[in-house]
């Protein structure tokens, strides 16, 4: 019988003992089915699948496939394998294939039906007669082929092809560029997969991780998925996090103080189990706090996850002058309540250590928290958001009276005492005749929390802002955004940290590694060179480069005496200034009207100036504090013990292999891709070693890696929490947006663009215009862009 379009013979179909069964005549020279050992029965289900070849053998080669043609009788090991050999012979033609119906028996699938993309027609080709003018136009890509073949599994577990029809109706896809499109032949190895994962978590853009790919693969062409796909795989893992994503957190965190046993973190969630609060801190911040808490900057940003819950961090000073994170937070919302659970629960890991100062921003919620849970310490708002608040405020001041922006920050940091602060303010304020100015009496009534004067006797490692804060929260959100889920933004804050010790290990080998050059060959200075670290002794020589200005008056002879500076290198219009600086000499204590020790912990010029003047030659003890010292993190060790790569299974003991591993592999690839005997050698050789590796390692670790991780992760979780809400910070909406200052409200608005149906200003384009809309709606008249003219409408 044969095939009137083909000339291929048709199916022989045939009633047996089992069951009806199919196969063809023997004209291509095949073996014809015997029935009594095919797998089935006359209860056997036939399932619609339609479902597109794609990655599911990715890993899997037939050997000696790639040329054969299907023939009745061929037979097959698995059905993975036989599924395989005609999606391959179907990119070797250039057409794509589909299951398209499988039956099941009690033992499983017993055959299988595999079509043309193309076979059929869609649900919208059947009805477009009947589905009137279409809501978005879509092209078909189904046209009836009749192209297929069948699959049978037989007792002795062998399957075999039981009907082929090799004829298409469509045009076949020749040029091998365009194959790679085909639908069945697209998909991602594991190793791809792995790849992409990596790139991403480290912020490579999805544009750079295709192009890349591409480089490995030999050209982009070679490629089996697109730039989309990229971007769909990267959605995909992201989604696997969809209602776990508080639970695959805590389960790392778990893991976490498994290898950490100092690392620390706490989750409050609310009655319901939702989660509202999440603090977490890693044992070497713990342990630096001890040495490098007295003082600590604390703030919070938006915009760093899906949930829109604030970020804080708790950030310090080491004696590098390099910023150290002290913990990170995640809160519901910026309420009062909150703080306070996050503040208590800071200083509980902390050991019920608060620090010496805090500085904050101006939020009352934070304000409140801190009096109640750190009613002690000194605390000090942001003096940059107060004088950028001033700048809003004030700006037509600024513009209409000449000095007053001059003359209002002199008053605010060159007053060295409250009551010369106090005096110089009224006086300004009279000068400009700005009593009743609503928002100078604010700052006035607020000044003990801002103003320098008020805090000159305070440690404050010579921050009054807080810049650490805002500068870590701005590299944050290079690395995350809106649409990072909590499990994500602990892993991407977790490398933003890591980079920070090991900025502070590299300066470390500096001070030790590099003798830093004298200025000078004052006896202080190589006192300085000995004990400060590399970073603060240059601080250091900047001030006694700034002792050299300036003449000194003695005042009371041998214990008082005037430093007066009338002009300054760096400063061209520097104001005349004079300080009074009181000495004893039995003790060798130092006492300067600018407080510069107590506020910074380093000697200012002028103390060392009349130092220098009274015959002083050493820096004394009292004037050297430890955390600025080369052995201020003498107890500050890392979080993971030196071990060897031989013992243990942790993640930094792998990453430790991996890196040692890495650089032989790529020279291997390197050296093999240069002649065919080496690539064939190669090729065969890491086969073996792969199969023997396998057998040394557990075989959970044989699992693809997203499966891995997720499995590892979600198992190591004790609880069950509830992914948050999206928090709703001081009103702002699922988007946040900046508030806008002063300038940028007076500002011009931007021009609004024209609508190239309509050519109205309103705001929208082409596809939004509403009268296109309706137009569209009524069926009445169109657009043609193409010759500016309107057409009818024809659907």
């Amino acid at each position: 019988m044969s095939n009137e379009k083909g000339g291929l013979p048709m199916a022989i179909v045939e009633e047996g003992e089992f069951g009806i069964y199919e196969f063809e005549e023997d004209w291509f020279g095949g073996d014809t089915i015997n029935e009594e050992d095919v797998i089935g029965d006359e209860r056997e289900e036939e399932i619609e699948e339609d479902d597109v070849i794609g990655d599911e053998w990715e890993e899997e080669d037939i050997g000696g496939s790639e040329n054969v043609e299907p023939f009745v009788g061929m037979e097959f090991a698995s059905e993975i394998e036989a599924k395989k050999f005609y999606n391959t012979y179907g990119g070797r033609l250039g057409f794509s294939v589909r299951v398209h119906t499988s039956a099941k028996t009690k033992v499983g699938i017993s055959s299988i039906r595999m079509v043309c993309s193309k076979q059929g027609l869609s649900d919208r080709q059947k009805q477009a007669d009947n589905m009137g003018t279409p809501q978005k136009e879509i092209s078909n890509t189904r046209s009836g082929c009749m192209a297929f073949i069948r699959f049978r599994r037989f007792k002795n577990g062998v399957w075999k092809v039981s009907k082929f029809n090799a004829v298409h109706n469509h045009v076949l896809i020749a040029s091998p560029s365009k194959r790679r499109n085909l639908r069945s032949l697209k998909g991602m190895t594991l190793e791809e997969k792995a790849i992409i994962r990596q790139m991403r978590a480290s912020n490579v853009p999805i544009s750079q991780i295709w192009h890349y790919l591409g480089e490995n693969a030999g050209g982009i062409d070679k490629l089996c998925f697109s730039k989309k796909d990229v971007n769909n795989q990267i959605v995909e893992e992201n989604r696997r996090l969809v209602g776990i994503d508080v639970e695959t957190t805590l389960a790392h965190f778990n893991k976490k103080q498994e290898e950490d046993s100092e690392f620390f973190f706490a989750i409050e969630p609310d009655s319901d189990g939702v989660v509202k609060n999440i603090v977490w801190i890693d044992g070497r911040a713990r342990r630096a706090y001890a040495e490098f808490g007295d003082v600590v900057t604390f703030d919070t940003t938006y915009n760093t996850n899906k949930y829109c819950m604030p970020l804080g961090l708790f950030i310090g000073v080491n004696h590098h002058w390099q910023s150290i994170v002290f913990g990170a937070c995640l809160l519901r919302n910026e309420q009062a309540t909150n703080f306070i659970w996050l503040f208590r629960t800071w200083m509980q890991a902390m050991f019920n250590k608060a620090p010496k100062a805090i500085i904050t921003d101006q939020c009352p919620s934070m304000k409140a928290a801190i009096q109640e849970v750190f009613p002690s310490i000194v605390h000090r708002c942001c003096q940059w958001h107060v004088m950028k608040n001033a700048r809003d405020q004030l700006l037509v001041y600024y513009g209409s009276k000449d000095g007053f922006k001059e003359e209002l920050r002199a008053v605010i940091n060159r007053s060295l005492t409250v009551a010369d602060f106090e005096r110089s303010w009224h006086k300004m304020l009279e000068k400009y005749k700005l009593e009743d100015n609503n928002h100078l009496k604010t700052m006035f009534v607020k000044r003990e929390e801002w103003v320098p004067a008020y805090f000159r006797d305070t440690f404050c490692a010579q921050m009054s802002t807080t810049q650490r804060s805002e500068g870590m929260n701005n590299v944050m959100k290079l690395l995350v955004d809106n649409h990072t889920s909590i499990y994500r933004f602990v892993l991407q804050l977790e490398k933003l940290v890591e980079g920070i010790w090991q900025r502070k290990s590299d300066e470390d080998y500096r001070t030790i590694n590099e003798t830093p050059q004298l200025w000078s060959l004052n006896g202080m200075e190589v006192d300085a060179r000995e004990v400060y670290t590399k970073k603060f002794f240059s601080l250091f020589k900047k001030r006694l480069k700034d002792s050299s200005n300036g003449s000194v008056v003695e005042v009371e002879q041998k214990r008082c005496y005037e430093v007066n500076i009338t002009k300054h290198p760096s400063f061209p219009n520097w104001v005349p200034e004079i300080h009074k600086v009181c000495i004893d000499m039995a003790d060798v204590t130092v006492l300067c009207s600018c407080k510069g020790f107590e506020f910074s912990g380093l000697l200012c010029a002028h103390a060392i100036k009349v130092m220098q003047h009274v015959g002083i030659e050493h820096l004394p003890c009292k004037y050297v504090l430890k955390r600025w010292t080369k052995g201020a993190n003498e107890s500050v060790k890392m979080s993971i013990r030196e071990r060897s790569m031989d013992i243990g299974e942790s993640t930094e003991l792998q990453s430790m292999r991996h890196a040692t591993l890495y650089p032989k592999v790529v020279q291997l690839v390197h050296l093999a891709t240069k002649s065919v005997e080496a690539f064939r050698c190669a090729d065969v050789s890491l086969d073996e070693l792969k199969n023997k590796i396998l057998t040394l390692i557990p075989s959970k670790w044989s699992a693809p890696e997203e499966i891995l991780e997720q499995q590892t992760l979600v198992s190591l979780s004790a609880e069950e929490y509830i992914d948050p809400p999206i928090s709703q910070c001081k009103g702002r909406k699922r988007k946040p947006q900046r508030m806008k200052s002063l300038l940028e409200k007076i500002a011009p608005a931007p021009k609004k663009r024209t609508c190239s149906y309509c050519n109205e200003k309103g705001g929208h384009n082409l596809r939004s215009c509403p009268k296109r809309k309706q137009d569209l709606a009524n069926g009445k008249r169109k657009r043609d862009e193409d010759d500016d003219t309107y057409i009818t409408c024809a659907f």
